[in-house]
């Protein structure tokens, strides 16, 4: 017997079936949404999952003539049948829900695709949306060919296809070959139910042209290769959630939009612009990103915004890096994030960078930046290092007797607290425990115990148009004394500031430090110049192999598309001495990567290769 299939209407019946359904789990399961009265004074009306202007402006008029009166079931339901006869193909639904008080409600009437319409690449969210501008970010104009630029500008005023956007990423990607990698995303437009295509275009690094990048080239981007996360573009969107925050802080119009995606396929640029839209109403407070994981069937996939609270205190750890100095060798420090939420590890393979000293050995560390409240956080840290010294400083330890000796390993117990003001300014509060297994003129342990206090201020980056500018700042001060366990007895003061400030390809930095130390401090604590990143080109260990008690650096970058030159001065010396400025130039290659040579250099001096690369 032939099977008879459903009717149009009833697939229409249907649909809207689900629809009510979806709307009134949603209500449920909202984790502070209280019930609406069924009969209450209308406070506002909206319309999800469509642009108000597709409707007529009858229609709109009627539908907002329902503001300041009784809820009527029967008027609502009959607007909602005359959205359904205005937009073929959609079915439309009234939802109430609570309002200010127990006597309001707000009315949503939810618009979606209904199920017996035709699919096809309009079949998603993002084809509500008008292109408002398409621009390509990264590239002169002069740098890919007018025929795809035309095709681009064709897109402005048309609903958006997202199969369009797609097929001209990869032509953009083919033309610029493998010099660029070229990705797209869709921005918020200026006006209600419109959208920006942006086209990010970022340069190649060269070793990854010349090597890796003549295979990957084209690939990367088209989902031919991918590393550990398998291809889900295919799957069907089984459920959408948002994690991390209560229902009530989503707005309705852009819960129901999210919910609309399931029962589609997978649609990165419809995922990522929710997610723009997200962000955009949690604003900055909080860290919004996406995962798609494996649904409960084969072929289906769940979507996953997970936000997080951003807590306005930075981690404290100390920060991993890979270092290389012509003449002080390697210097590698492993840092993990924190590992379980709060815990954290630094291995230091061999750190010949930072001190007088170069040691190796460990620390771990356990944090939290949010003990109840944003403002208040603390660190516990344990560390235990081996010591090494340069041949220069056992030479010359000897000619200052005032200074304390050298030592064999150090150990380190420091507890903290932080307390954030905001999310630019805290401070610190905390001790350095510290025992020394000193070398000489026998075995014995020495203490060095320090009360610590910082403030530490950042401006995060601050963004105009193709413009940003960052700047930090801290002030720290350590001082050690007899009366809590110190067998060394002083006060160092240090101080730190830095600004980065870009405009297109143009970047400019300035750092500054500078230092005082009163008393007698052990040589960890003494500052050093002339390394990766103070008088670069110099060599601290001919400068001062015992390192100083009077500081001040001072450094200027300029660097365009990533190739810069830079000028470094400053002066190291002791209390009573003399002061002798020194001066470097030389030229970088991004942050990472440059060249220096000291000026009125008496020594063996010459141009100096340097690397330094920060966790």
């Amino acid at each position: 017997m032939a099977t008879r299939l459903p009717s149009r209407q009833t697939m229409r019946n249907l649909t809207l079936f689900f629809l009510l359904l979806l709307a009134t789990v949603s209500a449920v399961m909202g984790q502070t949404q209280t019930a609406a009265t069924p009969n209450g004074i209308v406070e506002r009306v909206e319309i999800a999952g469509i642009a108000n202007q597709r409707l007529s402006a009858d229609l709109r008029d009627a539908i907002s003539k329902l503001n300041g009166q009784r809820y009527d079931a029967a008027s609502a339901e009959q607007l909602a049948n005359r959205i359904q006869s205005e937009l073929p193909g959609m079915v439309a639904a009234p939802r109430i829900l609570a309002g200010a008080d127990a006597t309001h409600v707000r009315v949503v009437f939810v618009v979606a695709q209904s199920s017996s319409a035709p699919g096809g690449p309009d079949s998603n969210v993002n084809s509500q949306y008008t292109v408002e501008a398409v621009e390509v970010k990264g590239l002169e104009r002069s740098q890919y060919s007018t025929a795809i630029y035309e095709e681009m500008q064709k897109m402005v005023g048309q609903r958006l296809d997202n199969n369009m956007v797609e097929d001209l990423r990869v032509r953009l990607s083919s033309e610029v070959r493998k010099e660029y990698f070229v990705n797209q995303k869709i921005e918020r437009g200026s006006m209600p139910e419109h959208v920006k295509i942006v086209y990010d275009v970022e340069r190649t690094p060269w070793l990854f042209r010349v090597t890796l990048g003549r295979v990957f080239n084209g690939n990367i981007g088209k989902g031919k290769i991918e590393i550990g996360t398998p291809n889900r573009n295919k799957d069907t969107v089984e459920t959408v959630e948002v994690k991390g925050v209560p229902r009530s802080r989503i707005s309705d119009t852009l819960f129901a939009e999210l919910q609309m995606m399931v029962g589609k396929q997978i649609d990165n640029l419809e995922i990522d612009h929710l997610l723009e839209k997200l962000k955009s109403e949690l604003k900055e407070d909080y860290a919004v990103t996406k995962h798609i994981d494996g649904g409960t069937k084969a072929f289906q996939a769940k979507v996953r915004y997970q936000v997080e609270l951003i807590p306005w205190l930075p981690f404290r750890a100390p920060q991993g890096f890979f270092a290389y100095h012509q003449k002080q060798g390697v210097s590698a420090v492993f840092g993990t994030s924190p590992l379980a939420k709060y815990f954290t590890l630094n291995v230091a393979f061999n750190d010949a960078d930072s001190l007088v000293e170069r040691y190796k050995g460990l620390a771990a560390g356990v944090e939290s930046r949010h003990l109840g409240t944003r403002h208040l956080g603390a660190r516990l840290e344990f560390g235990t290092y081996g010591v090494m010294w340069k041949d220069q400083t056992r030479q010359t330890i000897g000619s200052v007797p005032e200074l304390p000796g050298l030592y064999r390993s150090r150990e380190v117990f420091a507890p903290s607290v932080a307390y954030a003001f905001n999310r630019h300014v805290y401070v610190t509060g905390g001790a350095n425990l510290v025992e020394l297994e000193m070398e000489g003129p026998t075995e014995h342990w020495r203490s060095v115990h320090e009360g610590v206090a910082s403030i530490h201020y950042d401006s995060t980056q601050i963004k105009r148009g193709k413009s940003s500018y960052r700047s930090t700042a801290s002030y720290e001060v350590r001082t050690g004394a007899r009366n809590i366990g110190s067998t060394f007895s002083f006060t160092r003061h240090a101080v730190d500031y830095s600004s980065t400030a870009k405009a297109g390809k143009h970047a400019v930095m300035l750092t500054a430090m500078g230092g005082k130390i009163t008393g007698n401090a052990p040589l960890f604590e003494r500052f050093t110049l002339g390394n990766t990143q103070t008088l670069r080109g110099w060599n601290k260990y001919d400068i001062d192999p015992l390192g100083g008690d009077r500081v001040w650096h001072a450094a200027a970058t300029y660097q365009y598309s990533g190739f810069g030159f830079f000028i470094d001065q400053g002066a190291i010396w002791g209390d009573g001495l003399a002061r002798k400025t020194r001066r470097s130039v030389g030229l970088s290659l991004g942050r990472n990567f440059g060249i220096g040579m000291p000026l009125e250099c008496a020594g063996h001096c010459g141009v100096m290769f340097f690397a330094n690369f920060k966790g």
